[in-house]
């Protein structure tokens, strides 16, 4: 069926055209496009006409073109029925869409209803023709995820549509794990596989935001780790029974987390080995400053004689014999401290990592 006064097509048993709020009647329906030549003709000219505005899957015994005609009139009173917003109505859609590409058969629909100026998004794929729900707010997250936004909440959604999980907070710095929270309470879940994974119960008083692949977690006053190696791809659990808990740090080329545990200070790694850390006596590698020194002393020497050449107008055997003067002396002292400063780094301090124990719970395999 076709609605005669703005010529979009409408369900079988629609009281009302969706489009433009027109009440259906049977001298006002037809069943082909050929049939509304001149009138639809002439609106045709005056609105835009967009399709796919309804999923008309949708209609039926919860009439959507009913539920969308009532803000112009009673559905069951055509006399109810408000002209000023009719004529509104046909002039200009109610919604204006655009549409974006995500993918090579993923498109992100916004639609932005002109009265109330509302904004939605859905998902399309082109492929199945398959269409998701409408949410506050849509962004792809890769691995086949989208973020999504309802109601002040939340969440993620699976390519496929069928599944999708609002929290009352979400946070993601690792890209592929998320801290969720429901009922004061939160967990981890990850989309590595493509598709929403609970990998802990709702458990915690608090999760911290992923930082160097590891999220620090809280319950009880106690803190834990969860920890993702994306190199082996695996995950580890350090439970919640450590006094104080902080951030991973990458410091040549050592990845450790400073830590309390049981009253005593420790460093620990992301495979949970606990390490206390002894001070190594300074040691001077007398070969290797001698070499630098010395090589740096010639240089500097050399230097001094040279100089003469050009200044003086000394050849190189005078510059070579000549007496040394004041300034000599104070550029041979001044190079003296920069030889023996600049070789300070072949003094070596090296801190010792003692090991103690594991406190992590057994790895999981995340291939």
């Amino acid at each position: 069926m076709y609605c005669t006064n703005c010529g979009q097509h409408v369900a079988d048993n629609a009281k009302f055209c969706w489009h433009c709020g027109e009440r259906i009647t049977q001298h006002n329906l037809t069943t082909t496009p050929e049939a509304i030549d001149d009138l639809v003709t002439n609106k045709a000219e005056e609105i835009i006409v967009q399709e796919d505005n309804v999923s008309f899957s949708d209609l039926g015994t919860n009439d959507y073109v009913a539920k969308k005609a009532s803000f112009i009139g009673s559905v069951n009173d055509p006399e109810t029925t408000n002209p000023s917003i009719v004529s509104n109505c046909e002039n200009r859609p109610r919604y204006k869409e655009t549409r974006d590409t995500i993918t090579n058969y993923l498109l992100r629909i916004k639609k932005e209803d002109t009265i109330t100026h509302s904004v939605s998004y859905c998902i399309l794929n082109t492929n199945t023709n398959n269409q998701s729900e409408w949410f506050d707010y849509i962004n792809y997250c890769g691995y086949g995820i989208f973020y999504i936004q309802r109601n002040g909440l939340g969440g993620l959604m699976e390519e496929s549509f069928a599944n999708y999980q609002l929290w009352n907070q979400i946070s993601n710095d690792q890209g592929l794990f998320y801290c969720v929270e429901k009922n004061n309470k939160w967990a981890i879940v990850t989309i590595q596989h493509k598709k929403i994974e609970q990998l802990t119960a709702y458990e915690y008083d608090y999760s911290y935001p992923f930082i160097e692949g590891a999220a620090i977690v809280k319950q009880n006053d106690k803190y834990g780790y969860f920890i993702y190696n994306e190199y082996a791809n695996i995950t580890r659990i350090i439970p919640c029974i450590l006094d104080d808990a902080q951030e991973f740090i990458t410091n040549s080329a050592r990845c450790y987390a400073s830590i309390i545990y049981q009253g005593q200070s420790y460093k620990m790694n992301k495979k949970g080995d606990l390490y206390i850390i002894q001070k190594k006596r300074d040691q001077i590698n007398w070969l290797f400053f001698g070499i630098a020194g010395l090589f740096k002393l010639s240089l500097l020497i050399f230097g001094i004689i040279v100089y003469k050449i050009p200044l003086e107008g000394m050849s190189y055997q005078e510059a070579s014999h000549a007496p040394i003067c004041t300034t000599d002396i104070i550029i041979l002292l001044i190079g003296t401290a920069w030889a023996i400063i600049s070789s300070i780094k072949y003094l070596k301090k090296d801190d010792v990592y003692v090991f103690q124990k594991n406190i992590a719970k057994p790895l999981h395999s995340n291939k």
